[in-house]
């Protein structure tokens, strides 16, 4: 598994995948961790490349949102839901025997080279104002343009809110997600 997040990754081969139980970080190529704690419950976000997990987990649940390649096999079955990344969708789910209110919102944008670099710029920016990981992934590519992925987690005592940004060079794409979880306590 670890290989295939190492491939470069394509935007049409990307799927958003949704689970009511955690997964294994070791399964993926993680770049970087993120451990917050809010009032309702410990957030876990793994950068995996230009790719991530997030898992929320609270006495009585755990949600994990994966984005991905739609083709890595060791993924356990069980999910909510799966799908492709393709335009710009929301989706929204009751989990958790309906404690947890899921919305997802996505876009994909087909870019410029300079537009491209100036949103990596201005990601850059925000990192660095408000503490927010932001990381190049590694490329062997001998120009600016290079993949990466920024990513904000806002909370307060019953919401957590995950607002991520991948780049994709090779395909001058930019995906953005934002993702709110609302939690009854």
């Amino acid at each position: 598994m670890k290989a295939l997040a190492r491939e470069t990754l394509k935007v049409s081969k990307l799927k958003l995948r949704l689970y009511e139980k955690p997964l294994h970080p070791e399964l993926f190529d993680v770049r970087r961790r993120v451990m917050e704690q809010s009032p309702a419950c410990g957030i876990d976000l793994w950068i995996t490349g230009c790719s991530h997990l997030l898992s929320l987990h609270g006495q009585r649940f755990c949600v994990t949102e994966f984005l991905g390649t739609a083709r890595q096999k060791d993924l356990p079955a069980g999910e909510v839901d799966s799908f492709r990344l393709k335009g710009t969708k929301y989706h929204s789910y009751r989990l958790a025997g309906g404690s947890i209110k899921y919305q997802t919102e996505f876009g994909i944008e087909s870019v410029s080279e300079n537009v491209y670099s100036y949103i990596t710029e201005e990601l850059k920016d925000s990192a660095a104002n408000t503490g927010n990981l932001f990381m190049y992934t590694s490329s062997e590519s001998e120009t600016l343009v290079r993949p990466f992925s920024y990513a904000s987690i806002w909370k307060t005592a019953d919401k957590v809110q995950l607002s991520v940004c991948h780049g994709y060079p090779a395909e001058m794409k930019v995906l953005r997600t934002l993702s709110l979880f609302e939690i009854k306590r």
